[in-house]
């Protein structure tokens, strides 16, 4: 977990998944998945 808030510090999250998450920036909510090496990769809400 630790890694997980200091990619994302300062920004609202929620877990939603084994390796998903949800990231509130600017407004929106947008779905991220965790990679092996945890780097966040955004995807298009759709």
């Amino acid at each position: 977990m630790e890694s997980i808030v200091a990619l994302i510090e300062g920004v609202c999250w929620e877990m939603v998944g084994l390796s998903i998450v949800r990231v509130k920036a600017s407004d929106r909510w947008m779905t991220a998945y965790l990679d092996p090496s945890i780097k966040m990769r955004p995807l298009r809400k759709g």
